[in-house]
């Protein structure tokens, strides 16, 4: 999340009418509101700092809310969590346990699926390098439809939470120029890319990692989230667009 990039939007939109936007932003309110009223005032809002919003930002016209996720850049992080915590929700989905356990010693570090093992008697560049194969069988399980769907679901739109809201639009982009994406239109686009060519643990397009080391021995603590990241996101939100052609999904 970029708050500089969120606080631009909202100030774009905030308490302005749909007349008084630009171009870009006028043609996107009224395309996601269904509205022609351009007299409506729009409402934006920053929500990220609210534990039961998986949103930055927060956009209301006439009483409608639409709660979007802006994300920008070469490789942005999309989603990062305990390790714990996703772990049993891979087990929920069905996900079987030696897929589980071998995400907990990546996330972990320390050579065990439980953070139980000693951090410096672990290489994880052996560890990687013996375990390619358990590594690529564990991506093609992490990469069946349903499983794909789960977690794209958990890593874009929703947060672990019961009873928190959930993400509306993925906002891929800057202040004066992006691309807005729904949850069934990047879903789509995850479940019919090709990714068996892949390298590393992954689930369709969605790479999952261990936060890389760091230096203060005091942090720790970093080994135990688990990071999400979608590397080809930028070209595949351009070509959802460029499918729509003269329809829209909105």
């Amino acid at each position: 999340m970029n708050t500089n990039n969120e606080d631009q939007i909202i100030n774009i939109l905030n308490e302005n009418r749909i007349s008084s936007l630009n171009s870009f932003w006028k043609t996107q309110i009224k395309e996601l509101f269904h509205e022609d009223d351009e007299s409506a005032i729009v409402i934006a809002r920053n929500v990220f700092s609210n534990s039961n919003y998986k949103s930055d930002i927060e956009i209301e016209v006439k009483k409608q809310k639409l709660r979007v996720s802006i994300k920008s850049g070469s490789m942005p992080i999309l989603h990062q969590e305990k390790a714990d915590y996703f772990l049993s929700f891979l087990s929920d989905i069905g996900v079987s346990q030696e897929t589980v356990n071998l995400i907990g010693i990546i996330a972990f570090n320390d050579g065990t699926s439980n953070g139980t093992g000693n951090k410096e008697d672990f290489s994880f560049k052996e560890f990687y390098n013996e375990n390619i194969e358990n590594i690529k069988k564990a991506s093609e399980e992490l990469s069946e439809p349903d499983v794909i769907r789960a977690i794209t679901l958990r890593t874009l739109y929703k947060i672990r939470k019961e009873g928190s809201f959930e993400v509306d639009y993925l906002y891929y982009g800057n202040a004066d120029y992006g691309i807005f994406v729904s949850r069934n239109e990047l879903i789509k686009q995850a479940l019919e890319m090709k990714t068996n060519h892949y390298k590393g643990l992954h689930s369709g397009p969605l790479f999952i990692r261990r936060k890389h080391q760091v230096e203060d021995p005091y942090k720790q603590y970093k080994y135990e989230t688990i990071l999400l990241t979608w590397p080809t996101l930028y070209r595949d939100v351009n070509t959802i667009k460029k499918s729509r052609r003269c329809y829209s999904l909105f």
